[in-house]
């Protein structure tokens, strides 16, 4: 996603040193038993976590480039203020 430019350069950062641990943990994790492999859950809950934030972010990007654009109002013309949903009394 981040080399199609649909999230941001600092996330894909994110995601490229995930790896790189992931990577390095597996390695290291080859030569220690298996007790100290609860490094391991960690790693899938931030990888779970880096990847709801990415498509999240690619999700609002698209919506921001499909969007259509609102009209400007005429030039002169007063904008009108909504009403109010409720009334105090």
């Amino acid at each position: 996603m981040a080399k199609r430019g649909e999230i941001t350069d600092s996330l894909g950062r994110y995601a490229i040193g995930m790896e790189s641990a992931l990577v390095a943990f597996a390695v290291g994790g080859a030569f220690v038993s298996y007790h100290y492999n609860e490094m391991l859950w960690h790693f899938f809950a931030l990888s779970m976590a880096l990847e709801r934030v990415a498509v999240t972010q690619a999700a609002a990007a698209a919506q921001r480039i499909d969007a259509p654009a609102k009209p400007l109002p005429k030039a002169g013309v007063p904008i009108r203020e909504p009403e109010p949903e409720f009334a105090w009394d």
